[in-house]
């Protein structure tokens, strides 16, 4: 399983915890004494759950970093080549600070979705089978935008 895909299963997770915290605190609210014991029961459980999902989305997100950390290493490399290194070089903390805003954002957003939908994979155009494909083919595409945006800034910076 990719790392995206883990994180979205994570989320996902939250998203179905927090649903049922909401309904065990109701419960524990407006229940009979039998459904607050049992309410307060499953709240206690949730919370545990909480945490352990809260650890593994961290590690999911630090593995993501470490990735990110042997591509700005290569950046880097190559920014020391350019004309203007320091320019480069701020150019590049730029674009990677926009792209973990990015994703934060897109994070809270798809969670959302899932949580409000209640389906695992609610932005899914096409079935499981196209998933190679669509990795192949979004992965060109997310480089060729981010290639095209970066030249774009360089050149309107200059």
């Amino acid at each position: 399983m990719s790392l995206e895909a883990a994180r979205r299963e994570v989320v996902q997770e939250i998203a179905t915890a927090h649903e049922a915290m909401r309904e065990s605190r109701t419960a524990r609210v407006l229940g009979t004494y039998r459904e607050k014991v049992t309410a307060a029961g499953e709240i206690e459980l949730l919370k545990r759950q909480l945490a352990m999902l809260d650890t593994r989305l961290a590690e999911i997100d630090s593995e993501r970093s470490a990735e990110g950390s042997v591509i700005g290493w290569f950046y880097d490399r190559a920014a020391e080549r350019a004309r203007d290194p320091e320019f480069v070089k701020r150019m590049g903390v730029l674009m990677a600070t926009g792209m973990i805003v990015g994703d934060s954002l897109f994070g809270v957003l798809y969670a959302g979705i899932v949580y409000e939908t209640g389906s695992e994979s609610p932005l899914a155009l096409v079935g499981p089978g196209f998933a190679g494909v669509a990795l192949a083919g979004g992965t060109a595409l997310f480089l060729a935008i981010t290639a095209g945006l970066y030249l774009y800034t360089k050149r309107q910076a200059r």
